[in-house]
């Protein structure tokens, strides 16, 4: 993976985060080809039910990388096992 690549995915990440809401962030992700998986980190005292689904995350993150100028054909978000 390429540092412009990962410069850029973070760009993304960290533009998207203030949209979390407090307790919940992105962790590290990997970059596989085309595809990269990014790691939701979650406060244990967060309401699960106030989360954005994975799913919808998925979407909106693959449409800013790819708008962004990568070329990722899939993103998976995944959270983070409790500490």
């Amino acid at each position: 993976m390429n540092e412009k690549m990962q410069t850029s995915v973070s760009a993304v990440l960290s533009d998207l985060s203030s949209t979390l809401g407090e307790g919940v962030s992105f962790g590290s992700f990997n970059i596989d080809g085309e595809s990269v998986r990014v790691t939701l980190e979650i406060d244990p005292d967060e309401c699960e039910d106030c989360l954005t689904p994975p799913e919808i995350l998925q979407t909106i993150l693959l449409k800013r990388f790819t708008n962004a100028g990568l070329g990722f054909t899939k993103v998976e978000v995944v959270e983070s096992p409790p500490a």
